[in-house]
């Protein structure tokens, strides 16, 4: 019974030092968990630091002191920032000091954010209350919340290993052994598939994107034809380098996968396009700071197994981005072989 009691120790003590990370990992570093007592030294050191509030609210400001800048299209480090900021956020709410942090604290936290959420912020920012600008912490961790649900919603299985318990940008894939008669690959879109002889994908969507040609200037513009969309999308700085028309400005509510709804401040633009038949048409489009990620070039071998009667270079994206989204508002411009046509949308 005492050998028992001294290995559940042992091995709670082994699952305490596992767990911590940050300020708690070095309190602990220097205990050595080969004894039973190391459990009862190890969370006594933590207790002596952490007892104190002035110490852990100190902690918190400082594990969030150390948090990187975050790369646009870097969507992993995005989430793992927003984990951090939320387990420093959660332990200041538990000691009621969120008003610790100033909004000079804030605004070093936003600086990490990539562009377009910092210019998201900013608008949501000029929305909040007065007391809510004096103390921004609670409504910028609410902010960061909704984006890493869109970054990464939980509803979702992970697409590489099926998992319900995270998202595939979380996924840590499996180190497999030389000569195991597997290898993993990068699909469309950034999406990993794993390839086995026991447990074969052998399915693929490509996104249809592809390149218009504005009427007036003659410049181009990479489009991406989204039949599961009921509006059209511009980002700004594609209105603003084929100098589209500013309609009206409006606030708009977009309800995305997962059922997350967010707001934008925008602007309808107005803007011709020539469809592969010459044809001259006025798409209306909701301007938007991004569409998708970075696009990812297909692979040739893909484009002949699927369009065996197309060159795959004529079908070879032309740029990484997206610049113009048409929904099923204009699903009469989407590419497709028609069975029958009545008026431009059906």
């Amino acid at each position: 019974m005492a050998e028992s009691a001294s290995y559940n120790k042992t091995a709670l003590a082994h699952e305490l030092k596992n767990s911590v990370k940050g300020e708690a990992k070095h309190r602990i570093k220097s205990v050595f968990v080969t004894k039973p007592e190391a459990y009862d030294i190890m969370w006594g050191k933590l207790e002596c630091h952490y007892g104190d509030t002035t110490a852990s609210v100190q902690a918190s400001l400082e594990d969030l002191q150390r948090l990187k800048p975050v790369k646009e299209e870097d969507y992993k480090a995005l989430v793992e920032l927003v984990d951090e900021v939320e387990s420093a956020y959660s332990q200041l709410e538990e000691l009621n000091q969120l008003n610790t942090l100033t909004m000079r604290d804030v605004d070093n936290l936003t600086d990490l954010l990539p562009t377009h959420l910092k210019v998201d912020w900013r608008r949501k920012y000029r929305d909040l209350s007065s007391a809510e600008k004096l103390q921004p912490f609670a409504p910028l961790m609410k902010f960061l919340d909704r984006e890493r649900s869109l970054t990464a919603p939980k509803k979702l299985p992970c697409s590489s290993c099926g998992s319900d318990q995270h998202h595939s940008l979380l996924c840590i894939p499996p180190k497999l052994p030389k000569d195991s008669g597997e290898k993993s690959k990068t699909g469309d879109d950034g999406n990993k598939e794993l390839a086995s002889y026991t447990v074969e994908s052998d399915s693929m969507a490509l996104y249809p994107i592809h390149q218009a040609t504005i009427s007036d200037s003659g410049r181009k513009v990479s489009v991406f034809c989204d039949g599961g969309s009921n509006a059209s999308y511009i980002t700004h700085r594609a209105a603003e380098r084929i100098k589209a028309k500013k309609v009206k400005k409006l606030s708009l509510d977009v309800t995305t996968m997962g059922n997350v709804e967010k707001t934008y401040n925008t602007w309808q633009y107005e803007f011709p396009i020539n469809t592969s038949a010459g044809k001259k048409v006025t798409i209306k489009a909701f301007g938007m700071e991004r569409i998708t990620g970075q696009v990812s070039k297909l692979d040739p071998k893909v484009l002949v197994k699927l369009f065996p009667e197309y060159d795959p270079e004529t079908l070879q994206r032309k740029s990484t981005h997206v610049d113009v989204l048409l929904g099923c508002d204009y699903f009469g411009l989407h590419p497709k072989q028609e069975e029958a046509k009545c008026g431009d949308n059906l």
